[in-house]
């Protein structure tokens, strides 16, 4: 049923991040030992679901409040978190063809130290 309800979400992924979309589709294939919280966070954000901005009436990333904070500026190049992806993904601003060589474990460590989650809900504990 997760993997189901990850496919789906998968599926609704827009058209414009292909390289986001790729690799949506590839971290669905692998076998993990990621919780369904931390799918779920992963998810939320390949998605630009809350609590990512881009949807919002200020979309503006509240970080760097330089451009729209969608999941390619907040996974790949936002400055206020080069510290965090170079601990987690490699170096401080990565391309999308960077990102779709990392695994589910290292983007979701990225998640955890940008703590984007806090203070929306969402637990960020595993």
């Amino acid at each position: 049923r997760e993997r189901r309800d990850l496919d789906k979400a998968f599926e609704n992924l827009p058209e414009s991040t292909n390289k986001i979309r790729h690799l949506a589709s590839k971290l669905t294939l692998l076998p993990s030992k990621i919780t369904r919280s931390g799918l779920h966070q992963i998810t939320q954000i390949l998605n630009n679901r809350p609590p990512l901005r881009v949807n919002s009436d200020n979309p503006i990333c509240r970080r760097c409040h330089l451009e729209t904070e969608d999941n390619v500026h907040f996974l790949c190049k936002c400055p206020a978190l080069h510290s965090e992806r170079s601990r987690s993904l490699g170096g401080p601003v990565i391309s999308t063809s960077q990102l779709d060589e990392c695994s589910r474990g290292a983007l979701l460590k990225f998640i955890r130290l940008s703590k984007i989650f806090n203070n929306v809900g969402h637990s960020n504990r595993d």
